[in-house]
């Protein structure tokens, strides 16, 4: 199988469409797999192969996955090693495992959500490119959220971030995947494009001028934002009314967020699914375009 044989996903009157008919997918987050596919340090291909096939077998057959992180790579708390170590500097061996991932996802009939950058440190992101673009000396790590919301948000503000930031855009995005020659842009395996993993504090040019380059770029694919929805968002239709922005996103994390306690669960654990419920029927209300619960989370 190769990737002509697969379809693109589109959009039609408001719905995921494949083939022409409502695409509804199981999914989940594979955020590692471009380290896990590399065959430099971190990497680990059979485990990788196992991992899809385990997936597959469970119906899963969509993977929501990291295509940027920054370094460097003496940085805590974060992915290493990073695919752009440096502005404009990347790691081959990470790209490689790109590509692989995608090469076997595509045999798999796997669709990939391509998430560009992120709000959190953990793979640079945001305050990564705050950094290099000269807007601090240093990042001040979680510990007080607030602050580091504040830091990371400096990003959009930052024009030499925006810029180092589409230079990364325009490099993965036009890439051709060596294991079947298959430009990105032209692999049906890419579902869509995501902006960033849950930019908060958004800025809505930053949102459309973004979700514009890309379709630019790759206008047979999908575009979304990554965005945690009403929890933390102003308007949550403002965030996704962009034409370039083919669907919404939501998250729902009831024990990061406060809700759920797991150390007073008799009490905290009837709240918290009462407040999933609602959240997501009051996301669920939203009819402008398709929308994806494409993270949720809890103890075990």
């Amino acid at each position: 199988m190769n990737g002509q044989s697969l379809s693109f996903v589109t959009v039609q009157n408001g719905r995921l469409t494949l083939n022409n008919q409502d695409y509804m997918y199981i999914g989940t987050n594979f955020w590692y797999g471009a380290n896990l596919a590399s065959q430099g340090p971190g990497g680990n291909r059979p485990r990788l192969l196992r991992e899809l096939d385990r997936l597959h077998s469970l119906g899963i057959n969509n993977l929501r996955i990291q295509a940027g992180s920054e370094g460097p790579n003496t940085e805590p708390w974060r992915i290493i090693p990073a695919m752009q170590p440096e502005p404009g500097l990347y790691d081959k061996a990470v790209l490689d495992g790109l590509d692989f991932l995608l090469y076997e996802m595509n045999k798999r009939q796997m669709r990939a959500v391509m998430c560009l950058n992120n709000f959190w440190h953990w793979s640079g992101g945001f305050a990564q490119y705050v950094v290099w673009a000269g807007g601090a000396n240093s990042i001040p790590y979680p510990g007080d959220y607030d602050a580091f919301e504040l830091f990371a948000a400096r990003f959009y503000e930052l024009p030499r971030a925006v810029e180092l930031f589409n230079n990364h855009i325009q490099f993965i995005v036009k890439r051709t995947n060596k294991y079947n020659n298959i430009s990105y842009t032209d692999d049906p395996t890419i579902m869509s494009w995501e902006l960033a993993n849950e930019p908060r504090r958004l800025n809505l040019t930053w949102v459309n001028q973004t979700a514009c380059l890309i379709k630019q770029l790759a206008p047979k694919q999908l575009v979304t934002t990554g965005v945690e929805g009403n929890f933390v968002s102003k308007n949550f239709s403002n965030d996704h009314a962009s034409q370039y922005i083919d669907y919404a996103t939501f998250h729902l994390w009831v024990q990061n967020w406060g809700i759920y306690d797991p150390h007073n669960a008799s009490v905290t654990l009837p709240l918290a699914l009462e407040f999933a419920k609602k959240y997501i029927d009051d996301h669920a209300a939203y009819k402008d375009k398709p929308i994806v619960l494409e993270e949720f989370g809890i103890s075990r």
